[in-house]
């Protein structure tokens, strides 16, 4: 499942999908989030840095999204700062 975030996420960034049509500028934050549902369980994905993304993964498929969503950004706001000061030097 992760695998396949990841590689979507890339696929997405690089196929010039993130490219502000009128300026031709990319755009790092066109993509805030993706959602897989599955049978029995969902995952969420958002980028922690330029190089990493993180995944939530729900188990019980009675969660909502939106409620994974926020667990998610919980999680990204942690991992992200943590991540930071690495990343930039």
């Amino acid at each position: 499942m992760i695998t396949t975030t990841s590689n979507l996420w890339r696929a997405y960034s690089t196929n010039d999908l993130t490219v502000n049509k009128l300026t031709m500028k990319p755009e790092e934050d066109a993509l805030e989030c993706i959602f897989l549902e599955f049978e029995d369980s969902k995952l969420c994905t958002m980028s922690a840095t330029e190089y990493a993304v993180v995944c939530l993964v729900s188990k019980d498929g009675a969660m909502e999204m939106g409620m994974l969503k926020l667990r998610t950004a919980a999680l990204q706001r942690q991992v992200n700062a943590l991540l930071q000061p690495i990343v930039t030097e």
